[in-house]
C-alpha cells in the first residue's frame, strides 16, 4: 500500500512538471528566420492572398494551436476585415505563433510566445469573431508568420438612439487646441540608425488626443518621412538618414474632434554623425611573461571597418623589457580582426611578429611569428567616434602553446582610437 501511494505521488509530481514546462513562456529575439511565407508582405493584399495560397496549411496549423474552428471563420471574414498596420512592442507576449523551420517543411505552431528584440517590429492587425468572442490577429511583415494575440468578447451592439427631445439651442464650446509635448531618445545619432520619439505626455484639456502625426524634415524644410500613431503610446523608432548633418523631428498632436497642435512648438532637432570609417588607434599597456619577464609596451596603428561590427586593424610598436631574467625586448608588428559586440565590448584574434634584441639564454627563438586574442570594454567616448577602451590581451608564439603558462605574455593596456 505504501508503494503504491508513492508511485502516485511520484506520477502527480510528473504530471505537473510537464504542465508547467508546456505553459513555460518562450522567448523570440530574432524575426524572419523561420518564416511561415516565403517572403515579406509587401501590402495587405499580399495578406489576403495569403489565405488563398496557403488555405491547407493555415487550416492545420490552426488546428495545431487548438482554434480550428477559427479557420473557417477567419476565411469567411478576412476578405472584407480592417486591416490595419500596428507594432508589437518589446514584451508583447502571443497566445500562439505559426511558423515553418527556416521557412521550409511542415508548418509548426509556437505558444505562449514573447517578442524579446530590443525594436518594435511592424505587422498588420485584424479582428476575427467566432462564438461570442473576437480574436485579435497579427501578422509580422517581415515573415508573414500568422500570430493570436489575444481574444476576448464581441462588443454589444450599440443601443438603439434614443428619440429626439426638444432642447433649447445653446451654442457649443469652442474647441480647444491639443498640448504636444515631444522627446527624442539622443540629440545625435549615427546615420542609418533609429532615434525613439515620445509624443506620450501630449494632452487635451477639453478632450482627448486621438493620434499624433510624426515627421521628419530636412533642413530645406522638406519631408522626408512621415507616421500616423493613433494609439497610446505615442511612441516611434525613425530611422535617420544619412543625407543631411541634422534633421527636425516634428510632432502635430490631432484631438478627438480634429484640432491640431501648432507644429512649429513641438519639435527636436537629431544630429546625423557619420559612421566611422576608421582611424588611428594607440595601445599603451603591461605585460607579464611567467618565465618570468615583465614588460611595458606601446604601440600604434589604424583600424579600418569590414563591416558594420568588424574591424581590421594593423599596428606597430614594441616592448620593452623592465625585469625578469628570459625574453629581451622586442619589435612588434600586429595584425588582428576585432569584432564590435553590444557596442561597447570587443573581441579580437590576429597575428603578429615578434623580433627580440635580446631574447635571454632560456630563449632560441629571436624571431617568431605570435597568435594574439583580446577583450575589451569601452569606457569612455562613442563607439562611432573618439572613444577609449580597457583590453586584456595574450599572445604566443605559434610552437609555444605547449608551454602557455610558463612562455605566453599575458597585458592589460588602454587603447585609444582617434
Amino acid at each position: 500500500m505504501v508503494r503504491s501511494n508513492r508511485l502516485f505521488i511520484a506520477i502527480v509530481c510528473f504530471v505537473l512538471a510537464l504542465a508547467a514546462n508546456a505553459n513555460a513562456e518562450s522567448v523570440l529575439r530574432e524575426i524572419g528566420r523561420h518564416p511561415f511565407y516565403g517572403g515579406p508582405l509587401m501590402s495587405m493584399e499580399d495578406l489576403k492572398g495569403m489565405t488563398k495560397t496557403m488555405g491547407d496549411e493555415l487550416k492545420q496549423g490552426f488546428a495545431m494551436a487548438g482554434h480550428a474552428d477559427l479557420y473557417p471563420a477567419l476565411v469567411q471574414q478576412l476578405p472584407t476585415a480592417t486591416v490595419e498596420m500596428t507594432l508589437i512592442h518589446p514584451g508583447t507576449t502571443l497566445e500562439w505563433m505559426l511558423f515553418k523551420r527556416n521557412g521550409k517543411g511542415r508548418v509548426r505552431v509556437s505558444k505562449k510566445l514573447t517578442w524579446g528584440g530590443k525594436q518594435s517590429i511592424e505587422a498588420y492587425r485584424f479582428f476575427v469573431d467566432n462564438g461570442g468572442s473576437r480574436y485579435e490577429f497579427v501578422v509580422p511583415t517581415a515573415c508573414g508568420n500568422v500570430a493570436l494575440l489575444g481574444f476576448g468578447t464581441v462588443p454589444p451592439p450599440p443601443p438603439p438612439p434614443p428619440k429626439p427631445v426638444a432642447k433649447p439651442v445653446v451654442a457649443p464650446p469652442v474647441n480647444q487646441a491639443p498640448g504636444c509635448r515631444l522627446s527624442v531618445s539622443a540629440s545625435e545619432v549615427v546615420c542609418g540608425k533609429q532615434v525613439t520619439v515620445n509624443a506620450d505626455a501630449s494632452d487635451d484639456t477639453d478632450g482627448t488626443v486621438a493620434s499624433v502625426v510624426f515627421r521628419l524634415v530636412d533642413p530645406q524644410g522638406r519631408t522626408v518621412l512621415e507616421r500616423t500613431d493613433d494609439q497610446r503610446p505615442f511612441v516611434q523608432d525613425i530611422t535617420v538618414p544619412c543625407d543631411a548633418e541634422s534633421y527636425t523631428v516634428q510632432a502635430v498632436a490631432v484631438d478627438d474632434d480634429g484640432a491640431e497642435s501648432d507644429p512649429s512648438t513641438c519639435n527636436a532637432v537629431v544630429t546625423a554623425k557619420k559612421p566611422r570609417k576608421g582611424g588611428g588607434v594607440v595601445d599603451l599597456g603591461g605585460a607579464r611573461q611567467f618565465d618570468p619577464a615583465t614588460y611595458v609596451f606601446g604601440r600604434i596603428g589604424y583600424e579600418y571597418p569590414l563591416t558594420e561590427k568588424l574591424y581590421i586593424m594593423g599596428m606597430l610598436g614594441a616592448f620593452g623589457r623592465v625585469s625578469g631574467e628570459d625574453s629581451g625586448s622586442a619589435f612588434v608588428a600586429d595584425a588582428t580582426l576585432n569584432y564590435h559586440w553590444y557596442n561597447r565590448f570587443s573581441f579580437g584574434l590576429g597575428l603578429g611578429y615578434w623580433g627580440g634584441d635580446d631574447q635571454g639564454p632560456l630563449d632560441e627563438n629571436a624571431h617568431q611569428l605570435d597568435v594574439i586574442g583580446n577583450v575589451g570594454y569601452l569606457v569612455y567616448g562613442d563607439p562611432e567616434g573618439l572613444n577609449t577602451t580597457l583590453f586584456f590581451e595574450i599572445r604566443s608564439g605559434t610552437d609555444e602553446f605547449d608551454e602557455l603558462d610558463s612562455l605566453g605574455r599575458y597585458g592589460f593596456g588602454i587603447r585609444m582610437r582617434f
